[in-house]
Formats: C-alpha cells, structure tokens, sequence
C-alpha cells in the first residue's frame, strides 16, 4: 500500500517517503533553526561509532534509518511547510 504526503507525492515505501521529506525540508546548508548542522558525517578513527551513523550536531545513531529519522527530526518545522512553501505530512490512503 503506498504513503502518501499531504502534498500529492506517493511514495512506495517508508524510506522513499523519507527521501522525499529529505528533498523538502533539507535545506541546502543543512542548517536547523537553531543553526546547527544536521548531516550525515565520516567515523573518527578514534570513536567507536560505525561508519556514516553519526550527525555533524554529535548525535550518534545505530544505524542509517535512525539518522535518517534524527536528521529529519531537527529540520521539519512545527507546521511541516517545506522549502517549496508546502504543507508535507504522511497520510495512508483511506
């Protein structure tokens, strides 16, 4: 069953409704409101951290799906209005 946002857009499955929400909301500085970066980054050598699970704001996740999740989380503003101007919300088809 698809997903679909508020806008029109359907998505197949949860992680292209992710991608989508990431090409709305992202900004192209990866900037929250707060004005901190909010993007995947490279493991130090010194951490313990796998690759790619870490954000520039220091947040460490588990796994990609997880970042993915805090990323979005950071940037989707209370009243969801994407950089498009936009109103983006999940929604499953009635």
């Amino acid at each position: 069953m698809a997903i679909t946002c508020t806008c029109g857009y359907a998505a197949d499955t949860p992680e292209d409704l992710s991608d989508h929400f990431g090409e709305v909301f992202i900004p192209e500085d990866d900037a929250a409101s707060d004005g901190k970066a909010q993007m995947e980054v490279a493991q130090d050598s010194d951490t313990d951290v796998p690759p790619g699970k870490r954000c520039a704001c220091g947040f460490s996740a588990p796994n990609a799906a997880a970042l993915d999740e805090h990323i979005l989380a950071a940037l989707i503003p209370d009243d969801h209005v994407g950089l498009d101007g936009r109103r983006h919300v999940a929604q499953r088809p009635a």
